[in-house]
């Protein structure tokens, strides 16, 4: 039986995954900062993203899939130090340990030339996989439709306020990525012959705007158009004064200058299909 170890188990991709390997009958082992709450029906072994992994942490993994990222750090030297240099130290040990295969989750924010910090830490921890072999998938915005992911936050905020502010006029695009799609392409990729050298963008090539997606809530909420350095300053403010807004500044930046035009031939390559966008069930 072979052994999968996930990080971010506790997390909305994390635990998709870990049902998807429990069912596919791996042994699944989810490295979080709390073990006592892992995901049930999996093993625990206590990891944190930024320190230096135990030197057992990886011991009898055949699979690694890297999906934690530490929302926390907000500034560019804690994003480098915590999830780029922490990502390093991870993919590092996995190759000392002899895990036969490293699968790491980025986002289509990353791109060369992106300018969101959370793109730019990502690319860089996408380097310390490929480096070392690994596979690299940027997935959309990832949603299910029994509401959860973005599509659920989105819901959450038009069901609670009547009226809901809207970064510019919306128009701007998002590629959607349904999360038992990422799933079973990670499936794939696990039991591959081998690792695609090139990065996957893992999501419908259709996009959608914004203004859509906040617009297929039902019932759909009022939505009141504010500039987008204004809505990414106002989140600034809040983070500022040790807020938490649901939506963080950086994620305005990510929206507005995203990437215009996302490679997806490495997709095609791939047995998995990754279908439109459909809204969350209610």
């Amino acid at each position: 039986m072979s052994t999968c170890a996930i990080t971010g188990a506790n997390g909305f991709v994390g635990r998709a995954l870990v049902r998807r390997f429990l069912a596919d009958g791996w042994t699944v082992v989810a490295l979080v900062r709390k073990p006592q709450f892992a995901p049930p029906g999996c093993m625990a072994r206590a990891f944190v993203l930024g320190e230096l992994p135990p030197p057992d942490l990886l011991a009898g993994v055949d699979l690694l899939v890297h999906a934690a990222y530490d929302f926390s750090a907000r500034s560019w030297a804690d994003i480098c130090r915590i999830n780029a240099v922490g990502s390093d130290l991870l993919f590092d040990a996995a190759t000392r340990a002899g895990v036969k295969r490293q699968i790491f989750i980025s986002s289509v924010a990353a791109f060369e030339g992106c300018r969101s910090l959370y793109g730019l830490g990502k690319l860089a921890a996408e380097d310390a996989a490929l480096i070392r072999g690994g596979a690299v998938i940027r997935p959309g915005v990832v949603y299910s439709e029994d509401n959860g992911g973005l599509a659920a936050r989105v819901e959450a905020t038009a069901k609670r306020f009547p009226l809901v502010p809207m970064v510019g006029d919306g128009r701007y695009p998002l590629y959607t990525c349904h999360v038992d799609d990422l799933c079973a392409l990670i499936a794939h990729l696990a039991r591959a012959q081998d690792l695609p050298r090139a990065i996957i963008t893992a999501a419908n090539p259709t996009p959608i705007t914004l203004r859509r997606l906040v617009e297929s809530v039902t019932p759909p909420p009022r939505l009141v158009p504010i500039p987008w350095r204004l809505f990414a300053a106002g989140l600034r403010l809040a983070e500022a004064l040790g807020l938490r807004p649901a939506f963080r500044a950086d994620s305005v930046v990510s929206l507005v200058h995203g990437n215009a035009n996302p490679d997806f031939s490495a997709l095609r390559e791939c047995p998995v299909t990754f279908r439109p966008y459909a809204p969350p069930s209610s």
